[in-house]
């Protein structure tokens, strides 16, 4: 994103919304990002590159978590 990244983006929202799942789709490392996206807010991730099956899993996964 031109002006915010997803992490600033992130916290941005939470501020006025708590539930709304946030999974970030990133390129970096999971052990170089893994405690920031966390502590951002966000509810999980997807490292590119990624398989279709994996993405579909997080997204359901974080989705029925929600619902519940």
């Amino acid at each position: 994103m031109p002006r915010i990244d997803g992490i600033e983006t992130t916290k941005r929202i939470r501020l006025m919304n708590k539930k709304t799942p946030i999974i970030a789709l990133t390129a970096v490392e999971e052990d170089q990002i893994k405690d920031k996206i966390h502590e951002a807010g966000m509810n999980d991730f997807i490292i590119k590159p990624y398989d279709l099956a994996e993405f579909h899993q997080i997204v359901l996964k974080n989705l029925y978590k929600n619902i519940i």
